[in-house]
């Protein structure tokens, strides 16, 4: 099957569950302005759009057919919607915002074979507890932010 990502999170939980795949990174994600022009309710629609214009990419570069999965999540917090982080600075201001506050990650998940595709949305509430600047200074000091929406 074909993992239609360039996320090292969704690499890792594929290799877990033991699944053979081979990786065909799609199109660059949107960028994180893009995705502040829709509320909550039209980004659902829009998650599900995107994952399909990945599916849709990666299925004409295959030329035999097999499953392709395409994923994209966003975190939605006090009207504001975070993607991915493109730098440390934002990282921080994002880490910010979400401290001490509920908010929701957003996933939409599409697998398809050839001209048939199924499209699944998750929605979780998240909790962060307060992160004292240590907490965010060390976390950043990690890098782990710069390829997850909400920078976690």
């Amino acid at each position: 099957m074909i993992l239609g990502s360039s996320s090292p999170r969704r690499r890792e939980i594929f290799s877990r569950l033991g699944i053979k795949y081979k990786i065909i990174a799609p199109a660059d994600d949107p960028p994180v302005s893009f995705y502040k022009k829709f509320s909550n309710c039209e980004l659902e629609k829009l998650l599900r759009t995107i994952v399909m214009q990945k599916y849709q990419s990666i299925n004409r570069k295959t030329e035999i057919k097999i499953p392709i999965f395409c994923f994209d999540t966003v975190v939605f917090c006090r009207g504001r919607v975070l993607g991915k982080p493109q730098s440390r600075k934002e990282a921080e201001a994002m880490l910010r915002l979400l401290s001490g506050r509920k908010h929701q990650v957003i996933t939409a998940a599409l697998a398809g074979l050839d001209r048939q595709s199924v499209c699944l949305l998750y929605k979780t509430d998240v909790f962060f507890r307060k992160l004292s600047n240590k907490d965010i200074s060390d976390y950043l000091d990690c890098r782990e932010f710069s390829d997850a929406a909400g920078a976690y």
